[in-house]
């Protein structure tokens, strides 16, 4: 049992516990359900919500019985509604989340700030809470939330703690991180809940996730999915550059991420019409200083009744088929694009 001591003292009481852990798909939030999981030896019963949208699922989550308390892991859910969901099931709700949320007097929030700023990442933030030094998991997780920009952030050291204790570059570390995640991009849910005990055991043998050979498979099509997109021509509207992909993979974050890279400077607007099961896809990034509320435009497609999510420069919108064109038009409109008509 590891020790736990001052204000993450709070968590000894929840050790051998046998909570129903809601995480978030990307590896961050993996990486972070695996440390809570293994560290503070839990029994868990893990749920992963359905891939792309903010939102939990009471039906789903009936199902599950017996369960003493509940985690929220990295996954932005609006407090609100967490508050609503520890009333429904009577239990207490712990939120671990590296991102400014806010706080509430009924349920416990993990959500520290350093020197006045969030952690780069969920797993940096447990990994501290836990009192633990940086391991494997906690890379990973860090890598998959920054990707090259860990780098240079200000937890870089840990990178260099990794690599003289499992011998792994920042190359190594962002493929590891890129197996994890094609689970995701395949929208396998079960996948990602098995990966779970995997990265547990990777703590002692890492070659655990090199050799899933149905990781490998997924990686392969992913990245040749991914590079033969990198070369779309846009449809360029002022400061707006507009790409649509015709693809069913979740690929949006990576092809985004790249994409606004690439077009530094110019509102990078990607339109995934046909993503699966009767929605289409919507994310709008910038690499740059945006001059409109990314947050404001989130809250406006929320109260039109879609599925919006994001931070200052980048949003994900999911919404029916036949919304698709609506939507578009309200952010081109939104970004000054004349009058927001494609």
């Amino acid at each position: 049992m590891i020790h736990l001591s001052g204000e993450s003292g709070i968590l000894k009481d929840l050790v051998g516990s046998k909570p129903l852990i809601i995480f978030h798909w990307d590896a961050d939030g993996i990486t972070s359900t695996s440390l809570l999981k293994n560290f503070l030896e839990l029994d868990p019963y893990l749920y992963v919500p359905r891939i792309g949208f903010y939102l939990i699922d009471l039906d789903e989550v009936s199902m599950f019985k017996g369960f003493d308390n509940i985690f929220i892991v990295d996954f932005g859910v609006e407090t609100p509604i967490l508050e609503r969901l520890g009333d429904r099931f009577g239990c207490e709700v712990f939120v671990f989340d590296h991102h400014h949320r806010r706080h509430s007097k009924k349920i416990k929030i993990f959500n520290y700030l350093v020197d006045g700023r969030p952690y780069p990442s969920e797993s940096v933030m447990v990994t501290e809470l836990l009192h633990l030094e940086p391991n494997l998991l906690t890379v990973l997780g860090y890598v998959g939330d920054l990707f090259d920009r860990a780098l240079n952030d200000r937890y870089s050291y840990i990178l260099k703690h990794v690599e003289s204790r499992y011998g792994y570059e920042y190359s190594s570390i962002k493929y590891m991180v890129d197996l994890i995640q094609s689970n995701y991009v395949f929208q396998d849910r079960d996948e990602i809940i098995r990966s779970v005990d995997y990265l547990i055991d990777s703590l002692e043998d890492p070659n655990i996730i090199f050799e899933n050979d149905l990781w490998k498979a997924r990686y392969n099509e992913m990245m040749d999915t991914i590079d033969r997109l990198r070369d779309m021509e846009p449809i360029k509207m002022g400061r707006v550059l507009f790409f649509e992909v015709k693809e069913s993979l979740y690929i949006t974050s990576y092809i985004g991420r790249d994409l606004a890279k690439k077009y530094r400077g110019y509102y990078v607007l990607v339109g995934f019409p046909n993503l699966s099961d009767g929605y289409s896809q919507i994310y709008l990034r910038i690499d740059g200083e945006p001059d409109i509320s990314f947050r404001d435009l989130i809250a406006e497609l929320n109260n039109l009744g879609l599925y919006a999510g994001g931070k200052e420069r980048v949003l994900g919108v999911f919404m029916e088929k036949d919304r698709y064109r609506e939507v578009i038009n309200h952010i081109l409109k939104k970004l000054g694009v004349g009058d927001g008509m494609w």
